[in-house]
């Protein structure tokens, strides 16, 4: 069968595809997670099923270097850790003095300063939350 009529790749393939794109961080996760070599553990055919299911729960570990690439994240952070800078930095701000400058803490994710909304679209938008909002 040519590879064209194949389809998707799945299974070992597109295993061995996670692997190499993936190939520095999840070595430090198995290392880090596991006590693991990736590399010893991949010489021998007979893991790869548990080669496999090892890299599905790595991917689901936010403060996994794996989740971190995977997501285009910068850094790696747990959810504890994202929580954590974001309820320091919002502790900060309420807390700094009226005229200094707001406090931004670094994060793991990259934030766009490229925003979705014109500012003639954002001003008709507040204008809509005021109207409903109680706070307002």
């Amino acid at each position: 069968m040519a590879g064209s009529e194949r389809g998707k790749p799945g299974g070992i393939s597109a295993l061995i595809t996670i692997i190499d794109e993936h190939k520095p961080a999840l070595r430090y996760d198995f290392r880090h997670y596991l006590g693991l070599s990736l590399d010893k553990v991949i010489l021998d055919p007979t893991h790869w099923g548990v080669v496999r299911d090892y890299v599905l729960e790595i991917a689901r570990e936010t403060g996994s270097h794996l989740y971190a690439n995977a997501a285009g994240w910068t850094l790696a952070g747990s959810q504890a850790d994202v929580a954590n800078i974001l309820l320091s930095e919002w502790y900060y701000n309420v807390n700094r003095a009226e005229k200094s400058e707001p406090v931004d803490l670094p994060k793991p994710w990259v934030m766009s300063a490229k925003s979705d909304v014109t500012p003639n679209e954002r001003q008709q938008i507040e204008a809509r939350l005021k109207q409903y909002s109680m706070f307002a």
